[in-house]
């Protein structure tokens, strides 16, 4: 908000008024009232919102990841053929698989869910993906 005051006045004489003045009213207005993005996401029905006070199961709360997670990952790269993805969708029970480029120090792209390909191989019949 700083930044949009400032290119709307032109002066930047105004930069440290302006950042203690937005600071100060945010500070306040925090503490008698929650954010205005937390109270439409409260009034939103249907938007999930994780509370802070999230506790997990008890059982589970010594659980590493290496003890749940499998030593051989199946992934995809970025770029991969349709009949490979075909055939590991259909040999693997998994759900969703990550997206790793190889080629780039096994940078981390994101996941796609099984869910993504069946429906897009239920609309066409397109050997796209």
């Amino acid at each position: 908000l700083t930044v949009i005051l400032l290119e709307c006045s032109g002066n930047e004489e105004f930069v440290l008024p302006l950042m203690l003045t937005l600071m100060t009213a945010k500070t306040v207005g925090g503490l008698f009232n929650d954010d205005l993005y937390h109270i439409h996401i409260h009034l939103k029905k249907g938007v999930s919102f994780l509370e802070a006070e999230f506790k997990s199961p008890p059982r589970q709360q010594d659980l590493l990841a290496g003890q749940i997670m499998s030593d051989h990952v199946i992934f995809f790269r970025p770029v991969e053929k349709v009949g490979t993805v075909v055939d590991v969708l259909k040999s693997c029970p998994f759900l969703n698989f990550p997206i790793v480029d190889t080629e780039d120090s096994d940078l981390l792209y994101g996941t796609i869910s099984s869910r993504h390909y069946n429906g897009r191989n239920n609309k066409t019949n397109n050997s796209t993906f």
